[in-house]
């Protein structure tokens, strides 16, 4: 996005701010391109049994009342 900012202030073409040319943008379903890509670190195999609870932990609330935080 900085650099077709950049690019566009270069070509003498005004706008105004970053924001807008975001804007102008998204309206026109346009997308910057982006370095690098999301690291995904673990892949869930669905052919593998879970392995037990071995603490025995309860998850569940004991009340509508208290599975809220304050």
């Amino acid at each position: 996005m900085r650099k077709v900012w950049r690019q566009l202030h270069r070509e003498g073409i005004a706008v105004a701010a970053r924001c807008t040319l975001a804007r102008l943008m998204r309206d026109l379903c346009l997308e910057s391109a982006r370095r690098g890509k999301k690291v995904r670190t673990t892949v869930r195999d669905d052919g593998h049994e879970r392995a037990a609870d071995l603490l025995q932990r309860n998850f569940t609330a004991q009340s509508m009342a208290s599975s809220r935080s304050a």
